[in-house]
């Protein structure tokens, strides 16, 4: 079916879902102005979002179309970020990236030519520049599988002809965009949904087939190291967040020197560990204010669990990092 036009498809057979049947949004359209609500309208995949800018410097836009089965996702950020993704249901994602997106996953180099594959269970770290654009292809794994166990292949970074590749990407951005512009034609008609979800596989499959597992380059090595460091120091840190944790006390944790440690921060995030992990934490409280009620909890008693003990200095860095005080974003009700 490829290079089909959905819209004459359309035309050719106009048999549509039942009216009877329950209502199901097949075309979802967001646009995300706050990163606690990352993972809004989107259960199969947990975002956890980080922002790397300057305050209200969040907006992403993502579009999901449902394909019987398979999903297909947009993902658009415009400010630099850091995200730790995990997919939370039965599907194999396939990623492709768009040929302007700069950042990195897990340590290693975003290109033109890779696809990253994940599934249940399987967390990444993306560090994204601005203008990120992607899109996530969900599929029932033994729609893929086969794909990558011919060739001994694990669900890791895959890297195949640039054309080839961006092809697919370029494919799936059409596709969005149909949806994104004409929704009714997915939301009524079963039939464009099925022949998209079949167009899918074969073009996934054609383009894993042609792609080949390749190690870290000895350039990106040091990348990768210093990215699960990040993730360690952050883990830890989020699990003695009760404590009056100072860098000495990361880096005896982590066995590195000071050094070693800011370095690593620096290279992967651009910003050093104790101004990283204040920000991280600051986005912790602003979820924590986001989903509570008025009347069951206070600024203070958020700020002094997620350990800012001046809550002058909190309530100022968490202006400059969302754009409004603590008391506004709690005076919200969820």
């Amino acid at each position: 079916m490829a290079g089909s036009d959905y819209r004459n498809s359309a035309k050719r057979d106009p048999l549509s879902d039942s009216a009877d049947a329950p209502k199901r949004r097949y075309v979802t359209v967001l646009q995300i102005t706050d990163p606690a609500n990352a993972s809004k309208a989107f259960p199969e995949v947990n975002f956890d979002w980080v922002t790397l800018g300057g305050a209200g410097r969040f907006f992403v836009k993502r579009v999901v179309v449902d394909l019987n089965g398979c999903l297909m996702v947009y993902h658009f950020a415009a400010h630099p970020g850091r995200s730790r993704s995990q997919p939370a249901g039965p599907h194999r994602v396939v990623v492709a990236f768009s040929p302007s997106a700069t950042g990195t996953l897990d340590g290693r180099e975003i290109t033109p030519n890779m696809l990253v594959t994940g599934k249940a269970g399987i967390r990444t770290e993306l560090v994204a520049g601005s203008d990120y654009r992607a899109i996530l292809f969900l599929v029932p794994p033994g729609d893929v599988e086969s794909h990558l166990r011919s060739r001994g292949v694990g669900p890791d970074f895959l890297y195949g002809e640039i054309e080839l590749v961006q092809s697919l990407y370029r494919w799936g951005r059409s596709v969005v965009r149909a949806a994104e512009q004409n929704p009714e034609l997915f939301e009524e008609n079963r039939h464009i949904r099925e022949g998209v979800r079949r167009e899918l596989i074969e073009r996934l499959g054609e383009t894993l087939s042609s792609t080949r597992d390749l190690p870290p380059r000895d350039a990106e090595l040091t990348r990768v190291n210093h990215s699960r460091l990040v993730k360690r120091t952050q883990d830890y840190a989020l699990e003695h967040i009760d404590e009056r944790i100072h860098l000495a006390d990361l880096c005896h944790a982590m066995r590195v020197s000071e050094r070693t440690l800011r370095y690593a921060f620096r290279s992967v995030l651009g910003m050093s560990p104790v101004a990283y992990l204040s920000r991280l934490r600051l986005h912790r409280v602003h979820k924590s204010l986001k989903e509570a009620h008025r009347q069951a909890t206070t600024v203070t008693a958020e700020a002094l669990q997620w350990g800012f003990w001046h809550v002058g200095d909190f309530s100022k860095a968490y202006k400059e990092c969302f754009g409004e005080l603590p008391s506004d974003t709690l005076a919200h009700e969820p």
